[in-house]
């Protein structure tokens, strides 16, 4: 049981990683609040001093905004 889980656990934040890689023009609606989307990832990467030091999720976004980084 506990392999399954970290199985389940695996192939969903590779899926996920590579979703919020992508140049997909989508927020995820309500689920930007609790996930990680492409366009919060794309201010990471951002060159911009304003973008500096924000958006350290790896999955969860939610961590972003209790520590004031988002």
């Amino acid at each position: 049981m506990k392999e399954k889980v970290f199985v389940v656990a695996a192939v969903f934040t590779t899926w996920f990683s590579r979703l919020y890689h992508a140049n997909i023009k989508t927020n995820l609606g309500f689920l930007r609040y609790i996930f990680v989307n492409p366009q919060s990832h794309r201010v990471h990467h951002s060159i911009e001093r304003c973008h500096q030091d924000k958006n350290f999720g790896v999955i969860f976004s939610f961590w972003d905004r209790i520590f004031k980084t988002h």
